[in-house]
């Protein structure tokens, strides 16, 4: 959520650079990004058009350009722009890379000057909910079952899916989106079962939200899934808070993690639809509970399945 602030900053700028020039209505702003820092474009663009109601930017258009990320060697002396190649397969990516240090050029249009109550929108959550609510209506539109895989890093979410889709009758045609703060190691491995796939690379950013599935979804063939999974970020705090538009939640948790966490993140298993603990053949080397970590899911989430 920090594109929030990073939003309301700018709104400020403008608007406060729009007074002091007299301009009544702000058209368009034009913002120039790193590459390597970790705003979502569709994330700022979706938390302006909130914030922005009512105020002298309220329908202005934001533009985004991207500045490449410069290398200094001091090996070899000299400078080059930055490039990742992950593998000679083509995985389409939703990449989040915003500003460390942005440019910002506003365009105005200058008329009388007049104050103005600029109004700010504390409701995110909600606005996410609605989005989110938009995306489970065109997945139910389309026939498409969705659901959101969240664990933390290294619970085995690739795993399970690879496992899950390799045993699917043949007339269930899965689909994933993969979230990652960067690379497309996993979005590769899903590749080369000849899945779709497409990859967010989150940045900075500790989960998935709605828009950014939203955005994402226009680089999958939905018309030719049935059963879409979305593997969120690695993060067992912030992908409880937001909805996707997902049918299930299914929480993965693994063996080796210890059987404490529901107790240390019962937000997280409080919405699971299903509980799935992974790398249970490791239960004879590691000193893992199963029982207490039953009661710990049962103590947030009751009736909740453990598989």
């Amino acid at each position: 959520m920090h594109e929030l602030a990073v939003t309301e900053s700018i709104l400020k700028i403008a608007i406060d650079a729009s007074q002091k020039n007299g301009a009544r209505r702000i058209t368009a702003i034009h913002l120039v990004i790193g590459e390597l820092s970790s705003i979502v474009d569709d994330s700022v663009q979706f938390y302006f058009d909130l914030i922005s109601k009512g105020t002298l930017a309220e329908n202005a258009v934001l533009h985004f350009r991207r500045e490449p990320a410069i290398l200094s060697c001091v090996s070899i002396a000299r400078i080059n722009s930055m490039r990742a190649h992950h593998s000679n397969r083509v995985v389409p990516r939703v990449v989040a890379r915003a500003c460390t240090c942005a440019a910002v050029a506003i365009f105005l249009s200058k008329a009388s000057r007049s104050k103005m109550k600029i109004p700010v929108v504390k409701q995110i959550l909600n606005a996410n909910d609605q989005v989110a609510a938009d995306n489970r209506a065109m997945f139910d539109q389309l026939g498409v079952f969705v659901v959101n895989l969240m664990a933390s890093p290294g619970a085995g979410k690739t795993s399970v899916i690879l496992a899950t889709t390799a045993r699917l009758p043949s007339h269930v045609r899965p689909g994933v989106i993969e979230g990652d703060l960067a690379s497309t190691i996993d979005a590769d491995t899903i590749a080369a079962r000849n899945i779709p796939v497409v990859q967010i690379n989150t940045g900075g950013n500790c989960h998935l939200d709605a828009p950014m599935i939203r955005s994402a979804l226009g680089n999958l063939p939905l018309d030719a899934i049935d059963l879409l999974f979305i593997e969120n970020v690695g993060n067992l705090v912030c992908p409880a808070e937001f909805k996707l538009g997902a049918n299930l939640a299914i929480v993965v948790a693994s063996v080796p993690e210890g059987h404490d966490k529901p107790y240390k993140y019962p937000g997280m298993f409080a919405i699971a639809d299903a509980v799935l603990l992974n790398k249970a053949d490791l239960l004879q080397v590691f000193d893992f509970d199963i029982e207490y970590f039953r009661r710990g899911i049962e103590m947030v989430n009751p009736d909740v399945p453990l598989f």
